[in-house]
């Protein structure tokens, strides 16, 4: 299911600056902790719900590529 108010403040941004949040707020208790690939793994997970298809390969963690994943509205059929 979309749930579009998610995703619409962030039409336009680089994956990296979701990124980006995630690291510096995620987990509350210890910002940072995680891996890189953790991190990713929660924005493909965030996708997902946010009912974005999946792509051939894995989301990279590597924040080159990220900027260069932009969020976009999902189409309705």
């Amino acid at each position: 299911e979309y749930r579009g108010e998610m995703m619409d403040g962030w039409v336009g941004a680089p994956l990296s600056d979701l990124f980006e949040l995630l690291i510096s707020t995620m987990p509350e208790n210890n910002p940072g902790s995680l891996s890189r690939r953790e991190y990713t793994d929660v924005i493909a997970y965030i996708l997902r719900l946010n009912g974005m298809p999946a792509g051939e390969a894995r989301l990279s963690s590597r924040a080159s590529e990220l900027r260069g994943i932009l969020f976009t509205r999902r189409e309705e059929p």
